[in-house]
């Protein structure tokens, strides 16, 4: 499903991915983990073209992904869930939703919305459809930015530290829903500091630091007995 081979991104004189070559099955859920500043975020956003690169190959179910160039049909098959939620505060819940079934794949409205109420149903939100986005919590915000990713029906989804700005007590409510998403099939990149959400539901864990990844493999050995001192140092550290 994503196929990446030795890439590599900068910002200035600065590395930030420094030869990453990386393989992902449809259906997989790979969780990403690392220390801030790793590069992890970085290199997520190269995947669906937010961010640029200067050296090596991305390809999502056999489209490229060029450094400087925008393809719609990329954004057809990668939807992505950011820190922050990045809703249009002047738009309810549903028309959110809407935007870009209608914008990108010209649905029309009544099917749209038919479409994004399922979704909502999906997301335990089929209460909220009507309301604007300063009327909900960050965990049903959050959940709402995943059912806009989800409304273009994508291949592959990416998650970027989606939990980091919630409080603890409603981090479970997308973590769930994540969960929902990986037993249906999708294939999933999640960035995450939710230890316990890699360890159960990934199929494999990619430890990154300094640009590159020190270590990767099974979850469950991973997290018992990691190969290197500096993932052992890592999981120390966040226990």
């Amino acid at each position: 499903m994503i196929s990446i081979k030795n890439l590599h991104k900068s910002y200035g004189t600065h590395e930030v991915l420094k030869g990453i070559s990386l393989e992902v099955q449809k259906q997989e859920v790979v969780a990403i983990i690392g220390p801030s500043g790793s590069g992890k975020s970085s290199f997520i956003r190269t995947i669906n073209g937010l961010e640029t690169f200067q050296q090596g190959e991305i390809v999502v179910d056999g489209v490229r992904v060029l450094p400087d160039t925008y393809n719609q049909s990329l954004t057809k098959k990668v939807g992505m869930v950011f820190q922050s939620f990045n809703l249009f505060p002047h738009m309810s819940v549903i028309d959110n939703i809407t935007l870009a079934p209608m914008e990108v794949k010209k649905a029309e409205k009544e099917k749209a919305i038919e479409q994004a109420k399922v979704l909502l149903k999906k997301v335990d939100l089929s209460a909220h459809a009507y309301k604007y986005p300063h009327q909900l919590s960050g965990g049903q915000q959050q959940r709402v930015a995943i059912a806009r990713a989800l409304a273009l029906d994508p291949q592959v989804m990416l998650f970027d530290e989606v939990t980091s700005a919630l409080d603890p007590e409603i981090t479970h409510e997308v973590l769930n829903v994540m969960k929902d998403l990986a037993v249906s099939g999708m294939t999933m990149l999640v960035v995450t500091h939710e230890m316990n959400f890699a360890e159960k539901v990934a199929d494999r864990v990619i430890f990154f630091d300094s640009g590159i990844i020190i270590e990767e493999g099974d979850p469950s050995l991973f997290f018992k007995n990691p190969a290197t001192d500096r993932a052992r140092s890592f999981l120390n550290q966040m226990a």
